[in-house]
């Protein structure tokens, strides 16, 4: 260890603190005539403890500093990374918990008597330790090389080995992940190289909602492998009880089959389906020919009224694009043959009403009381003046007969909902907007999606404008002529997507009515069992204001009524309570707060499906497990040459410990005995002056 007394200022100022530390000493014991019957020895002394203190009090102020240096030596680090999802005991559970663990474990002590040996398990995640588990439901080798770059940057790191399948079902491929670790990848090579005769129920395609009465389509996805002229039976059950059932003959030449399974929606809430593929004899597994799907059946669509001043392209257009969602029914009336019943629809889309011969004030007021969002789509026959008294998100000033040809640009800083880049990118080529001459001035809770361009002239003007007021949600597009729009993107585009996904989002944000519940607790409808069970929770006053010193107590039911009791605080920065990972079933909750004598409760349900992904392959990447390793500079081992890998990594040169010089600096005036040290000699000088009579 090297010890250096350092100060950021020149080391003449040493020379100084010494030279006005002797001079103050000097004048004090030798030119003060109180010392003049002190004894020379005496005077001595005390002029050497007045110097001492007064010169380190001086140096102090300075603000020096003790660098100390210390080599180390760190041996090189060994990290092992053992993959431990569920695709590594398909081939064999009882060998990888036995067996190779033994191996393993003798290669690890092997490994230590010369480095330092770091284990991992990995699997979607990264943790410290091998468990020999075998239990994780995905794997994810890019992260697994990201956590180790983090965790060892600037470390010895002599070798890494990676022992796994080589299967990854998340995250990038590892092959074309930039490693910055300069150490050898050595891979370990599990599983089973062969291809054997397996069914494989690859992926079910479905909808997550369907509505009550209606049907809905399984698109099942299959793949084979020695199957050839086979026949197997797909089945969809609920409940136990055969809901579809289909005889399929496996196709030759490693073809997918692909069947479209029809079911109807005959129950309302979450419905538990289970899709199944007969098994074949002799399959390397069956644990791939099923698969859980939960779908949530509602009563029924919404419905969509689109009230009308007179017809225009642009209602077809409308109704067209709402009903490409199956959520939604869309109604079109006429003003002249509307009855006033209001309350049976989620949203009204009003087309250049209110106009000249039809009032829409009783109708608004009656919708504000019923608590129905409205979407205005101006025109030539709207009637501003009215207009501007039944809502409150525009107002449109010195309003005058003909219109502006406007183009649509994104605003920037919209926020209520996402469009697609896609969408986003027709949306400038759409032909323009006939919007009504006026002064365009949007209130406080405007939302502006797109705005206007008159001419060449980009304008603060509202063309698609969003916004709350009072809970009460209010869509407005300032032109008509959307028709164009929707017949343009299909001209430009060979597709009405966008259109389409513009007013589904319109009527989606719109159409979903908050709820004014003192209790608001919420969840995902469906998780997956590797996935954290997360709860949304709010409480409101009376005044429906946020109160963040309630409890919430959430009590979670599975299907046999097994209770799990949780209980937590809203608060201000975060309402999510996360209450871990569930088993596969359904399972209901219910939430309860107390506020003064009131009991408020919040209910729902959600269900976890199984993860199968690990079992959908079960032939090991060879290529994968060889490339990481070779263009890393190690090699490929198989799971029974562990021994052959020790000997390698132990042969080689460049794996070696390296010594490294740490540098720490220790301010002086934070040290304790120097303070000590002034006190001794200042108490040590008053008492020799006291005992001499100095004083």
């Amino acid at each position: 260890m090297e010890i250096q007394f350092s100060t950021d200022y020149p080391l003449g100022y040493l020379v100084l603190c010494a030279a006005v530390a002797a001079l103050f000493s000097f004048i004090l014991y030798f030119r003060d005539k109180r010392f003049e019957s002190v004894s020379d020895w005496m005077k001595r002394a005390l002029y050497v403890l007045r110097f001492a203190a007064v010169f380190i009090i001086l140096v102090l102020l300075l603000d020096p500093f003790v660098k100390s240096s210390v080599k180390k030596i760190e041996s090189p680090f060994i990290i092992i990374a053992q993959d431990e999802s569920e695709s590594i005991i398909n081939s064999d559970s009882s060998h990888f918990k036995t067996d190779y663990k033994v191996a393993l474990q003798d290669a690890i002590s092997q490994l230590s008597e010369d480095f330092e040996v770091a284990t991992y398990g990995f699997g979607g995640e990264v943790k410290d330790g091998i468990s020999y588990n075998f239990d994780l439901k995905e794997t994810n080798i890019s992260n697994l090389i990201s956590e180790l770059e983090n965790k060892y940057e600037n470390r010895n790191v002599g070798a890494v080995i990676i022992a796994s399948d080589g299967l990854f079902n998340k995250g990038a491929n590892p092959i074309y992940t930039p490693i910055s670790i300069q150490a050898p990848i050595y891979s370990v090579l599990l599983g089973d190289t062969l291809v054997k005769k397996d069914l494989i129920l690859d992926r079910v395609k479905y909808n997550r909602l369907a509505y009550l009465g209606n049907q809905f389509p399984l698109e099942v996805n299959m793949s084979s492998f020695k199957c050839e002229d086979e026949h197997f039976n797909l089945t969809v059950s609920k409940k136990g009880k055969v809901v579809y059932e289909e005889e399929i003959k496996v196709l030759p030449n490693k073809q997918l089959n692909k069947v479209t399974a029809i079911l109807k929606a005959d129950k309302e809430g979450i419905q538990h389906y289970v899709v199944n593929l007969s098994k074949l004899t002799d399959e390397v597994t069956y644990a791939n020919n099923r698969q859980d799907i939960y779908i949530d059946v509602l009563d029924s669509k919404q419905q969509i009224l689109i009230l009308a001043d007179a017809p225009h392209p642009d209602l077809a257009a409308l109704k067209t694009s709402i009903e490409t969602n199956e959520n939604y029914e869309a109604k079109l009336v006429y003003m002249a043959d509307f009855k006033g019943e209001i309350k049976d629809y989620s949203l009204v889309v009003f087309h250049q009403l209110p106009s000249r011969r039809y009032n829409t004030e009783v109708l608004s007021r009656k919708m504000k009381d019923e608590n129905v969002p409205a979407l205005y789509v101006l025109g030539g026959n709207t009637f501003i003046p009215t207009f501007n008294k039944v809502q409150t998100l525009i107002k449109i000033n010195n309003a005058k007969s003909g219109n502006n040809n406007s183009q649509a640009i994104l605003s920037g800083n919209f926020s209520l909902f996402k469009l697609s880049a896609e969408t986003e990118s027709h949306l400038g080529a759409f032909p323009p907007l006939m919007c009504r001459f006026g002064t365009y001035k949007t209130s406080a809770q405007g939302n502006i999606l797109l705005k206007q361009i008159i001419g060449t002239v980009a304008s603060d003007y509202p063309l698609v404008v969003y916004g709350d007021v009072n809970g009460l949600r209010t869509g407005i597009f300032t032109g008509e002529g959307l028709f164009r729009w929707r017949m343009s993107e299909f001209h430009e585009y060979g597709t009405q997507a966008g259109f389409d996904e513009l007013i589904n989002k319109s009527v989606q944000y719109l159409s979903v009515k908050v709820k004014r519940e003192r209790l608001r607790v919420t969840s995902k409808t469906v998780y997956s069992e590797n996935e954290i069970v997360t709860f949304k929770g709010e409480v409101y006053n009376d005044s429906y204001e946020p109160v963040y010193t309630q409890d919430v107590s959430i009590d979670v039911y599975d299907s046999e009524d097994k209770k799990f009791e949780y209980v937590f605080s809203p608060n201000q920065v975060n309402n999510e309570f996360k209450v871990g990972a569930f088993n596969q079933g359904e399972y209901r909750f219910v939430a309860t707060t107390q506020m003064g004598n009131n009991t408020y409760t919040s209910k729902g349900q959600f269900s976890v499906s199984p993860v199968m992904i690990e079992h959908m392959r079960n032939v090991a990447d060879v290529n994968l497990m060889h490339t990481l390793a070779s263009e890393n500079g190690g090699e490929l081992f198989f799971e029974n040459q562990l021994n052959d890998l020790v000997k390698a990594i132990k042969a080689r040169d460049d794996i070696t410990a390296f010594s490294t010089l740490e540098h720490s600096f220790e301010r002086i005036i934070n040290q304790k005995w120097i303070y000590f040290l002034v006190l001794v000699l200042v108490g040590l000088e008053w008492l020799i002056r006291k005992r001499s009579g100095a004083y």
